[in-house]
């Protein structure tokens, strides 16, 4: 009897324990809200903290590979200067036409003038500076001038840039126009060759004419004089004495 009152009493006690009261359940679903929040808050910030991580791995890397593409280029740059290279030309010659008597220059422009020779050319044959051809450098840019410029000045000229590694050119062509009293003067002299070749012409003519004339003269007194002639060793036949 003792032991089944035990057990209803244990029955009833164990139901109070499983009895839980709306406050009680209300209060255990803002906890778990709250802990959900927390941990969605911990995500986010995890996210967060994964997305600049990966942003400052990009960064990283466009900054590696800056630093590798500055490297090549300047290994580039340091390859080329090892090596060397042939000289470059950034202004090139330009056609000129003067009047003859002036003067005429021709300018090229370098883009690096050390450790260079410069050789200028007239119809290809190199120029030798006179009074009147003289060649001079400012800085990186080459002159060539012609002063009193003649008519056997015309023609191509060359400035020829030559270093250890190669060799440029640039050409130009110089023309050069006569003044109107030498085209007068030469106009004069060859009408006065050609009418002086025209009188000698005639003279010529005239004096063949007369040669001809004498020695046809000649002939007509030789035939005249050798018909009077009598032959030599004819005599008239004369009487014999016995």
């Amino acid at each position: 009897m003792s032991t089944k009152s035990q057990a209803v009493a244990d029955s009833s006690f164990t139901e109070q324990e499983t009895k839980i009261s709306p406050n009680e359940i209300k209060s255990f679903q803002e906890a778990s809200y709250e802990y959900e929040v927390q941990v969605f808050e911990s995500m986010s910030q995890s996210s967060t903290h994964t997305t600049a991580s990966v942003q400052d791995v990009g960064l990283h890397h466009t900054a590696s590979l800056s630093q590798i593409a500055e490297s090549m280029e300047l290994s580039e740059k340091r390859a080329e200067e090892t090596m060397g290279e042939a000289p470059k030309i950034l202004l090139h010659l330009q056609d000129r036409s003067v009047k003859c008597g002036d003067t005429a220059q021709f300018l090229c422009v370098l883009e690096d003038e050390s450790s260079v020779d410069v050789t200028w050319t007239h119809e290809g044959v190199k120029i030798e500076e006179s009074e009147r051809v003289t060649q001079s450098q400012n800085g990186n840019a080459q002159f060539l001038t012609i002063y009193n410029v003649q008519l056997v000045d015309q023609g191509l000229y060359s400035c020829i840039i030559h270093n250890e590694y190669g060799e440029k050119t640039t050409s130009a062509v110089l023309s050069v126009e006569a003044k109107e009293s030498q085209t007068r003067a030469v106009t004069k002299i060859s009408l006065g060759s050609d009418t002086k070749s025209i009188k000698i012409l005639k003279e010529s003519q005239v004096k063949t004419t007369r040669e001809v004339k004498r020695e046809s003269s000649k002939k007509t007194s030789s035939l005249s004089l050798t018909s009077c002639q009598r032959p030599q060793g004819t005599e008239k036949p004369g009487s014999q004495a016995y």
